[in-house]
């Protein structure tokens, strides 16, 4: 917001406080351990902590995402403007708990610099046998005022469906760039034309991917999926039309009568 604030006045409205600015965080939790977590077990709650001045704004539980493998659905309440508790569930070996973040800070210029793009979260619990959560920041992601991360990830069939998707586009505009006679215009146009269909082959079969088996992408999925899919469609119905115009432009020798 702070780029516009020459040009326009903006402001987020949420419970009657305006609001200058607001973060996203995507904050994962992992059990790596090789033994599952009951909710016997959890004698603290898991709880998500900012740090002052930093407030939260909400959030959001993620039980299907892109950003773990196996994310476990969880009950959160809000406690504080600086605390959300999770009530206990059974955290198998590999789940994740993911937690989509909003936060705001009172004081938009006078944000740490270290701090504006990876505002402070705190896992605590006390868990049986757990001596400590360990922060590796990995897996963590944030989206914020100035910028959108965009994020790119295949588990299992999923990578073997996008490679089958970037193999089949890329045959059908090999095919139908060989019927136009397009690859005869000389190196440079053949290159060119193959850099192009190969970008949105790619974007194309990831946007497949996105609609048919994971229905969330990171952020803004509807947005960021559907102008490769339509130009992909556009590109090969062209290119399939002008295939077949040529065909029946061509002059049939029926041999003399």
């Amino acid at each position: 917001m702070r780029d516009l604030k020459d040009i326009a006045s903006v402001s987020l409205n949420i419970n009657n406080v305006n609001l200058d600015n607001l973060h996203i965080v995507y904050k994962i939790l992992t059990n790596d351990g090789l033994s599952p977590i009951l909710p016997s077990d959890i004698f603290r709650k898991i709880s998500l902590t900012s740090k002052p001045p930093w407030k939260l704004i909400a959030l959001v539980p993620v039980s299907s995402s892109l950003l773990a493998q196996r994310s476990i659905e969880i009950t959160w309440t809000r406690v504080s403007d600086t605390e959300y508790d999770a009530e206990p569930a059974l955290i198998n070996p590999g789940d994740s708990i993911v937690a989509e973040v909003y936060l705001t800070h009172p004081a938009n210029s006078d944000v740490p610099t270290e701090e504006e793009n990876s505002p402070p979260l705190i896992w605590n619990t006390r868990i049986t046998n757990l001596r400590e959560i360990e922060e590796t920041h990995q897996n963590d992601f944030t989206v914020g005022p100035q910028m959108i991360n965009l994020l790119v990830s295949y588990l299992g069939n999923d990578v073997l469906f996008v490679v089958f998707l970037i193999v089949m586009y890329m045959s059908f505009y090999s095919y139908l760039f060989y019927k136009l006679g397009y690859y005869s215009l000389g190196p440079i146009r053949a290159v060119l034309l193959t850099a192009i269909s190969s970008v949105i082959s790619v974007t194309a079969a990831d946007a497949s991917d996105a609609y048919l088996l994971n229905a969330n992408i990171i952020p803004m999925s509807s947005t960021l999926n559907a102008p490769p899919l339509i130009l992909n469609v556009l590109a090969i119905g062209w290119l399939a039309f002008a295939v077949w115009r040529r065909a029946s432009d061509r002059p049939t020798n029926n041999g003399p009568n």
